[in-house]
């Protein structure tokens, strides 16, 4: 059986945020609760850390900024833990294809194809998706 001492220890360890949600909740906390990022863990509670409501609308309008996701004001309460939190932070975000907001390459790459194109495919291109529109919903 481990001494009473290495369990407390492993208890404290600090185990860092590893995923973007954590990380920005990381950076958020450390900005309102003036403390040093890299001291903060997964297991980190908002409130333990000197947060209290005040800083609760403080909070969510900061990750709304950041994250872009609308945290409720009730979720903090009820998940004050920095995991707890990116989590519900993950699950207000806006849905993402492929998990990021914009595939730069592939926007790149159709730019690319569109100023190789001459204005009568132009013309076209931006005549097609009307005429498929028109023939979805029939004849007037």
């Amino acid at each position: 059986m481990p001494a009473p001492e290495s369990g407390r220890q492993s208890r404290e360890r600090l185990v860092a945020p590893s995923t973007d949600a954590e990380r920005t909740v990381a950076e958020v906390w450390a900005e309102l609760l003036r403390t040093d990022a890299s001291r903060l863990s997964v297991d980190s509670n908002f409130f333990s850390l000197g947060g209290n409501s005040l800083l609760v609308t403080r909070l969510v309008n900061r990750l709304k900024r950041q994250a872009g996701a609308e945290l409720p004001i009730q979720a903090v309460f009820e998940r004050p833990t920095l995991a707890e939190m990116a989590a519900e932070l993950e699950r207000c975000a806006p849905v993402r294809a492929q998990g990021d907001l914009f595939d730069v390459d592939r926007i790149r790459e159709s730019l690319g194809l569109i100023e190789s194109m001459s204005d009568e495919e132009l013309d076209v291109l931006e005549t097609q998706p009307a005429a498929r529109e028109q023939g979805a919903r029939g004849p007037r």
